[in-house]
């Protein structure tokens, strides 16, 4: 195996007719300069140069190294140019898992920034319920995930996993506005206890908080239409087929529709990003840093959401 450092020192000798040429351009001395030429006949079998009282000069062996070593030492140098850039962030692959709300109403935002801020890096998402993302993390399929939880942050993972806030959001029951009996929204989830509900599927998250929070009214919901899309449950009310619970993110204002956010602490949601922690990636940070600002766009949005109802109901 030759020394690239070796062969570097040798096509500078060359370049510059002298060990001590090479010596003051390499920051060597002109001995160590010796050393290396010397070293490198040695492991080649090779007589590079003839040596002279005052001067040296390479021998026709040396000149057909020189001619493969500078396309070897090309080779070097694009390799360790792409090695910087995996080692930087400036090139490499991440993997990103989010469920459907956020990978409809965060991601977009936030991989605009990451990929305006990382532009030769690899990006891939795919979206699916927490209760997939998760052991997905665990093997390993994700260098991230962004999940979805109601109620007080819990943490499952252990310390072993960094869990980071991104957007706390509210849930809002939705209401045709057109009903016979003119019960709005602003009237709570009980005044709607023997209606049909356009609900979560029962693999989501999402549909154990929501039968959870129906019970702590006192009933149990008549679900006739299950999707994990938002923009289906929202259609069902505007439709005036079932009545539906929704986060602001996932809420469609139209003038068929009532909204009003529910007071349970279970109809707080908490959008997070979880990575392990000894993951190295250094492509972590940068879309760490693009799902916290576009969480922070989504926050104020989701103000400014709940401010305009607070005004319609007002």
């Amino acid at each position: 195996m030759y020394n690239q450092t070796h062969l570097l020192t040798f096509l500078t000798v060359l370049r510059t007719g002298s060990f001590a040429g090479a010596a003051g351009e390499l920051g060597y001395t002109a001995s160590a300069v010796s050393q290396q030429i010397a070293s490198l006949e040695s492991s080649t079998g090779l007589a590079l140069f003839d040596r002279g009282a005052r001067n040296i000069r390479p021998t026709s062996a040396a000149l057909v190294l020189a001619e493969r070593s500078r396309d070897l030492m090309a080779d070097f140098a694009a390799l360790q140019e792409s090695i910087d850039d995996l080692v930087t962030g400036r090139s490499g692959r991440i993997r990103v898992g989010a469920v459907p709300s956020a990978a409809a109403r965060l991601l977009p935002n936030a991989l605009s920034r990451f990929v305006a801020t990382q532009p030769g890096a690899e990006l891939l998402m795919d979206e699916g319920p927490t209760a997939e993302l998760t052991p997905m993390l665990q093997r390993g399929e994700y260098d991230m995930i962004v999940t979805s939880e109601h109620g007080p942050p819990a943490s499952r993972l252990g310390r072993d996993y960094v869990a980071r806030k991104l957007i706390e959001d509210r849930m809002l029951l939705l209401v045709n506005r057109n009903r016979k009996d003119r019960k709005t929204a602003a009237d709570g989830i009980e005044a709607f206890a023997d209606e049909l509900w356009a609900a979560p599927r029962t693999t989501l998250a999402g549909w154990s908080y929501f039968e959870q929070l129906c019970g702590r009214v006192g009933f149990s919901p008549k679900v006739r239409y299950r999707s994990a899309n938002f923009a289906v449950l929202n259609e069902m009310v505007r439709v005036g087929v079932a009545v539906a619970l929704v986060p602001v993110l996932g809420y469609e204002p139209h003038p068929e529709i009532t909204a009003s956010p529910v007071e349970d602490e279970l109809a707080t949601r908490t959008l997070s990003a979880i990575f392990r922690r000894s993951n190295r990636n250094p492509l972590l940070v940068p879309l760490l840093r693009a799902l916290e600002n576009a969480g922070a766009d989504a926050e104020t949005r989701i103000r400014t959401t709940l401010a305009e109802l607070d005004v319609e109901q007002g």
